[in-house]
């Protein structure tokens, strides 16, 4: 039997609630070892005593932390394919070389490995997300005194948006003299075109960015993403920031906000008077649900 709307809607909310539920189990273990981590006073300081806090965890994290980039950075490829086959090197070569620009060239890649180490450390788990960003980039150009070819051949590309056109009318010119007047024929030049384009190329690639351990969400019986059942990133975006990502208007509009909701103290907004700039909560779901054959299929579900 298919599942409703609403009764996806009401899968999402359990799994949402318990595993928010879950990471309140471990917030407070979280909180002490950043505060361990940044020499934060415990509360119990005495007037006129000693109020010096140990820093011992961060002089440990500091120390380890480099010595595990090393590993990583120490070469000059991060990952590196091995060939398995008889022929098979040019391609285990061209794959390292490509992998690794993607890491380090497309991506932050020293960045994002000190920052997913230290969340490791620091924070208990952490968390790197890969994923094809759909992107373009749109640039504007200029184009003057264009033929009507030159500007048939601009019109004909696919990735070219004509904004602004003006036509210039050619000025008389001389073509020959009338056999029977002998009076100068005049003819005008053909016409020329200034335009402005809108040229959009195709920026799409792999992005790879470290995902907060408070934005992570994972079903408390699992302890691998691959087996959970639920894995999800609770973002906190604008009305404005979905309306961008291609959501419909109307329906952003009627949204609730995490303060009428009442998620969690987390999502506390500032009063705010400009409606577009109100913080919707916004999960990227990865969800296991079952099919008619009894098993069950990862589907991913975004869901505000």
């Amino acid at each position: 039997m298919k599942m409703t709307e609403e009764q996806l809607k009401a899968l999402l909310d359990n799994h949402i609630d318990d595993s928010l539920s879950h990471y309140e189990e471990v917030e407070l273990d979280v909180k002490k070892a950043t505060d361990y981590y940044m020499g934060k006073p415990f509360g119990n300081e005495v007037s006129g005593k000693s109020s010096v806090v140990d820093r011992s965890v961060a002089a440990s994290i500091d120390g380890a932390l480099p010595q595990l980039l090393k590993i990583f950075t120490q070469s000059v490829d991060v990952v590196e394919f091995t060939p398995q086959n008889d022929g098979d090197q040019a391609v285990a070569d061209n794959v390292t070389q490509y992998v690794n620009h993607i890491f380090n060239k497309d991506n932050p890649g020293a960045i994002l490995m000190h920052n997913w180490f230290w969340d490791a450390l620091v924070n208990k788990v952490g968390i790197v997300k890969a994923y094809w960003n759909t992107d373009t980039d749109v640039t504007e150009e200029e184009y003057q005194n264009l033929s009507q070819d030159e500007l048939g051949m601009l019109m004909a590309a696919d990735d070219v948006e004509i904004t602004e056109q003006e036509e210039i009318p050619g000025q008389p010119m001389p073509v020959g003299v009338d056999p029977m007047t002998g009076e100068q024929l005049m003819q005008n030049a053909p016409s020329t075109f200034n335009v402005r384009i809108q040229k959009t190329a195709d920026a799409s690639r792999v992005k790879i960015e470290n995902v907060p351990h408070t934005e992570f969400m994972i079903d408390r019986h699992s302890d691998c993403i691959d087996e959970a059942r639920f894995v999800a990133q609770r973002k906190m975006l604008t009305r404005s920031d979905l309306v961008a990502m291609g959501y419909d208007k109307a329906i952003i509009d009627e949204l609730s906000t995490d303060d009428e909701v009442d998620i969690d103290k987390h999502t506390t907004d500032v009063n705010n008077t400009d409606k577009s700039q109100d913080l919707i909560a916004y999960y990227e779901c990865y969800l296991d649900i079952g099919e008619e054959d009894g098993l069950a299929k990862k589907h991913r579900i975004c869901y505000a």
